[in-house]
């Protein structure tokens, strides 16, 4: 169900939100259990190609709940900047993102995300990513969110 934002003031524009799923590396997963209770964990991630990738563990409460049900949300937090004197400000901004979650079963998408993931989380390592990916499948998946809909949130400050 898409709702409209009550703010429009603060609705980010579109540009803002493809800056702000590049530039940051950890966000936080919202699932769905089988028994309807949500499940939000923080993950690191990165966003390449227009999809959101991950890795996860091939087991464990995510994993089950995105098996039963493969819709998720996923939340990005920026910048956040408080001030107190002589008034107080803020500025913020974060974006929400609405799809379906799955695993990548093609290796060489799981080689490009993961390459992306190495580069953003380990910028100078060297690292031979398909064979260390060979090694590591059956106790690591590779996941994408095949992105539907995605909505921002900012407040710059005054002045």
């Amino acid at each position: 169900m898409e709702k409209e934002m009550r703010r429009k003031d603060r609705v980010m524009p579109p540009e803002d939100i493809e800056r702000v799923l590049k530039e940051n590396s950890h966000g936080v997963l919202a699932t769905v259990s089988a028994d309807g209770t949500p499940y939000a964990n923080p993950i690191s991630y990165v966003y390449h190609d227009g999809r959101i990738y991950f890795h996860s563990a091939s087991q464990g409460h995510k994993v089950e709940n995105m098996a039963h049900n493969p819709a998720v949300a996923f939340t990005v937090i920026g910048q956040v900047r408080m001030k107190g004197v002589p008034k107080a400000d803020a500025y913020f901004e974060s974006v929400i993102v609405f799809g379906k979650a799955s695993i990548v079963t093609d290796f060489d998408e799981q080689v490009a995300s993961m390459t992306e993931l190495v580069r953003v989380f380990m910028p100078g390592q060297e690292y031979d990513t398909p064979d260390d990916l060979r090694k590591m499948q059956k106790a690591v998946h590779v996941y994408r969110i095949d992105i539907g809909r995605k909505t921002g949130k900012l407040r710059k400050p005054a002045g």
